[in-house]
This record gives structure tokens, C-alpha cells and sequence, in this order.
């Protein structure tokens, strides 16, 4: 968890590490993800318990070994099928067709076998942003004409603490809540599995804060710019009804966030918009999108789009077995 923190990711590539005998490492096992790591910590806590009182099931979580609780929010792809896909392809295919729900992120491999790189939901809508203009008429049109921000979020009120914030997170299906004010249901902040990341065994108590104060909590492991503080606002990004496709792209591409709060004119939250649900507007994989004339012109835009193989996958930090 340290290591994501450290390089500001969400999941890294887990590998056999290499034994002193046969040299024979870095075969792939699966994704450090740490949406995995939390959501394995939450079903192990007694519901009502205090972290205080659960040290035994958090001193287990810490000493399991990756290979017991590593995920496969990942689809793989050799970098010479990447170079022959374009953008559409990359996102319809690799990202949602095949699976039962959609990844969040590409690993490529080598010919032998190796991951070189990662291609992240973020990286092709940072890539979409930079190219908007192949949309055309569409980056002009709102989000409500698109039938993006309709779905509703859930939300939490900030009374509760981040120990109960959790797991409406998982019950409710997301990998993000919104946090609000109890008294007038103001949008306040967002609450995410990333905000798990680089927590350590000695910071784990603080789950039992409030979930504004777990929020604005230093943590030893994560970069400053990370986290809030008690001195720096928690800044939520958030979205207005009559935005545009430009402007979501133009958002999510400045904040690096997976998610996008749309609230009325007294900030409360109205709907949610995602990462997976932004390409899958633009690549027309949904029955509402489908049915819609401007996300099938986005999806021929982007089917003539620059090769996948022009993203430049970021360095991916491996954790070993």
C-alpha cells in the first residue's frame, strides 16, 4: 500500500520475485489493486466493532501475502496488438466487451511475456481531452443531452466514521461516495479506496474518526498533495447540469479524479458521472448510448483516432510476491 502511495497509482502489476537459484522471476500473478486490498479488509471486520477492537483481523490483513488478495481488474494486451488498434478498439474491446464488468485498465506485455506498461482509464480520457476537437459537433453538446449525470450517487452524511463510510461504498456497488453535510446535504468531499492508499498498521485506528477528520488525517506513507490536512480544504470536484462533454473532459483530464459530482445551484449532489462512463459514451457500448446519434459519431471519430500504441503507457511500479 506504500508503494501506491508512493507513486500516486492505484494498482501495480504483482510479480514472482526472481530466487537466487534459477534467477526464474517477474512472471505476472495479477493486479495489487486497492480497491481488492480494501474491500478484502472490510468483509473480514466485525459490522459495529470499533478498529480498536479488531487489531487480530487487521494484523492478518497486513502479514497476508499479495497472492492471497491480489485482483484482476485488468485485461492484457500484447504491445503488437496495440500498435495495430486504434482508440475505439482499445476502449470496446480490451476495456469492455469481454467482461462481465468493465477494467479500468490495459497491461501490455512483451514477447517474452513481460508487462512494459499500463494504459489507464485516465490516460485515454487525458487522450481524449487532448483530441476533443474529433468529436466535432458533440463536445458542444451538455451532459443531461448525452444522458450522462443520471445516475444518482450514494452519498454519506459526514457524522459517520470512515469505518461505516466504507462499507456503503461496497454495498452500494461504487468505488467512490460522496461525503454530505448532515444538516443541509451539501456536497462536501469525496471518499474512495484511494484514500486507503499508504495507510500503515500503526495509522489504521484512525477509521474509527469521523469520515471528514479520517479524511484531512496525514498519513506517514502519502505524499502530501495526496490528502488534506487540517489546514487545506478538501477540494470535491463537481460539475454543473448544463456542462458540456468538453467541459467533463477538460475536468477529469486537470484533476486526475475517477469521478465527477454533479450538484445543484446549493452544491448538493444530483447524480455521479465516471470515468467508465464517459468511454463508454464515446465508444457507444451502452443500450441508452446506442440509441443515440452523437455517441455513434464519437465512436467513428475515435475508430480514426490515433493508434493506441501512441499512448504513452506510464511506468508501472511491479510489486513482487
Amino acid at each position: 500500500m506504500a508503494t501506491l502511495a508512493k507513486n500516486a497509482i492505484m494498482s501495480a502489476p504483482v510479480v514472482f520475485e526472481a530466487s537466487v537459484e534459477d534467477n526464474d522471476g517477474g512472471q505476472y500473478s495479477g493486479m495489487c489493486d486497492i480497491s481488492t486490498l480494501l474491500s478484502h479488509l472490510i468483509r473480514s471486520l466485525q459490522p459495529g466493532q470499533r478498529i480498536q477492537q479488531q487489531h487480530d483481523v487487521v494484523n492478518k490483513f497486513f502479514n497476508s501475502p499479495l497472492i492471497i488478495i491480489e485482483g484482476n481488474d485488468v485485461s492484457m494486451l500484447s504491445r503488437l496488438d496495440v500498435a495495430r488498434c486504434n482508440v475505439h478498439d482499445l476502449i470496446a474491446e480490451a476495456m469492455f466487451k469481454e467482461q462481465k464488468k468493465p477494467v479500468h485498465r490495459v497491461a501490455l506485455f512483451d514477447e517474452y511475456g513481460d508487462i512494459t506498461g499500463i494504459i489507464s482509464q485516465s490516460d485515454l480520457v487525458r487522450l481524449l481531452a487532448r483530441n476533443v476537437n474529433v468529436l466535432g459537433a458533440l463536445k458542444s453538446k451538455s451532459i443531461g443531452e448525452l444522458g450522462l449525470g443520471t445516475r444518482a450517487p450514494v452519498v454519506v452524511k459526514d457524522d459517520v466514521t470512515a469505518l461505516q463510510a466504507f462499507p456503503a461504498m461496497y454495498a452500494g456497488g461504487v468505488s467512490g461516495v460522496g461525503i454530505v453535510d448532515h444538516a443541509t446535504g451539501q456536497l462536501l468531499a469525496n471518499l474512495s479506496a484511494s484514500d486507503m492508499r499508504g495507510i500503515s498498521r500503526d495509522e489504521i485506528d484512525l477509521l474509527d474518526c469521523d469520515v471528514m477528520r479520517f479524511l484531512q488525517c496525514e498519513l506517514k506513507n502519502v505524499p502530501a498533495e495526496l490528502r488534506g490536512s487540517a489546514t487545506k480544504p478538501i477540494h470535491v470536484y463537481s460539475l454543473h447540469p448544463n456542462a458540456t462533454i468538453e467541459d467533463v473532459l477538460a475536468a477529469f483530464a486537470a484533476s486526475c479524479v475517477h469521478r465527477m459530482y454533479v450538484v445543484d445551484e446549493q452544491h448538493r449532489p444530483l447524480a455521479v458521472i465516471t470515468l467508465t462512463d464517459v468511454l463508454r459514451l464515446a465508444v457507444g457500448t451502452t443500450a441508452t448510448a446506442a440509441q443515440q446519434s452523437p455517441p455513434a459519431a464519437a465512436a467513428a471519430a475515435l475508430a480514426n483516432a490515433q493508434p493506441a500504441a501512441s499512448l504513452p503507457p506510464p511506468s508501472a511500479a511491479t510489486a513482487a510476491l
